[in-house]
Order: C-alpha cells, then structure tokens, then sequence
C-alpha cells in the first residue's frame, strides 16, 4: 500500500505541474458497508490532498458529496450510477471505459457548474 500511495503522490504531483489547475475537485469522503474500502479510499484522499497542499497552497479545492453532483448532474440527489454515466456522456458527448471515468468527469462539472 506504501509503494502505491507514493506512486498516486508522485502521479498527482506531475499532473499539476503539466495542467496548473486554478481549482481542484475532489468527492467528500462517503463511508459505507465496507470498511476496508473507506480506509484505502480515505489513504488516497489524504495523499492527494497533501500534495495540492505541497504543490501550491492557493489553490481551491471543493469537496463534493456524492448526492450534491448526483443532483447537479441529473437534477436527483439520489440518481442511479446508470443516469449518472448517461447525463455525463450526453453532456461531453463521450464513450466512458470505466465507472470511475464518469465519477471523476461528474465531479468535475459538479465543480464548474458551482463556479
């Protein structure tokens, strides 16, 4: 897990340095059945967390919860992760591989759209 979380360490560090984001958008911590999931989850969040702190202390970053993008997406705080990939598709017009592509990309326009 150590070799892994310096690896995302470094990974975020580089994309900041490539992209010089003025904001950063992040999903708030949501806990649920399994524990185990929430620790790994809580680890990443931490290592990522700290190094927009060491990249650059100015900038923002917005936390979102998983019921506020679900309704600034769809317009339902309790949307299905089948709607949500739907409407993200629709609104960038995009072929998703993976769940968590959507995830990241609802986030991002949660955080636009709240700008």
């Amino acid at each position: 897990m150590a070799s892994r979380l310096l690896e995302l360490r470094r990974d975020i560090l580089s994309l900041l340095d490539l992209y010089t984001p003025e904001v950063i958008a992040i999903e708030k911590l949501f806990f649920g059945v399994n524990a185990a999931t929430a620790m790994n989850v809580a680890q990443a969040r931490g290592v990522i967390l700290s190094a927009v702190a060491e990249y650059k202390r100015d900038i923002p970053i917005h936390e979102y919860v998983p019921g506020t993008v679900k309704k600034a997406i769809t317009g339902s705080g309790t949307a299905t992760k089948s709607w949500m990939i739907k409407e993200v598709k629709r609104r960038l017009n995009i072929e998703l591989k993976e769940d968590n592509e959507a995830d990241s990309l609802a986030i991002a326009l949660t955080c636009a759209q709240s700008l």
